[in-house]
């Protein structure tokens, strides 16, 4: 995405997770590379409930969006959350989901640090106020962004969710 990331510490866990070349889980392929981050917290996500959370192994979608809002881009190794739990496709199209966990990737030579961020709530009011409307996309909708949990579940906490994943590293 590369745009902007509002944090609000009662409302979402971010993590750094920093890897070293020789680490076997390096994977000189940036793309790739995050597949095991995504995965990592697919499993948090089912160890508090989640089990339906996806991971998208495909290219960047929605990149213009995600040049303004982080959020509203999807890239590798990011997790998502079917909107219908229920529903017996338990990986929609990322249209038909809410991105739960964000990431970004800063590398050296020697090491590469992946910035994980999953909202567990959010404001699309705080977020309108915070874009200036001339560097808003006409196709951009705030309202219309699945970000974090669907409305219809109760998420889990904060510390929960980093519990959960920190129980997880390799």
């Amino acid at each position: 995405g590369g745009g902007l990331v509002v944090l609000e510490p009662e409302a979402s866990v971010w993590i750094d997770l920093v890897l070293p070349r020789t680490h076997r889980l390096w994977d000189d392929d940036v793309n790739r590379s995050f597949l095991w981050v995504g995965e990592l917290w697919k499993t948090a996500l089912a160890d508090v409930g989640f089990a339906h959370a996806f991971v998208h192994d495909g290219p960047l979608v929605n990149r213009s969006h995600g040049e303004v809002v982080c959020f509203a881009g999807l890239g590798p190794g990011e997790v998502l959350l079917p909107a219908d739990p229920s529903s017996q496709n338990h990986q929609p199209s990322a249209d038909a989901a809410f991105k739960v966990v964000g990431l970004s990737q800063r590398r050296t030579r020697h090491t590469a640090r992946f910035q994980c961020l999953a909202v567990i709530g959010w404001s699309p009011e705080l977020l309108r106020s915070l874009v200036s409307p001339t560097a808003m996309p006409d196709d951009l909708v705030v309202n219309d962004l699945k970000i974090g949990f669907p409305s219809s579940v109760t998420p889990p906490s904060v510390d929960t969710l980093t519990n959960a994943v920190l129980t997880h590293l390799p």
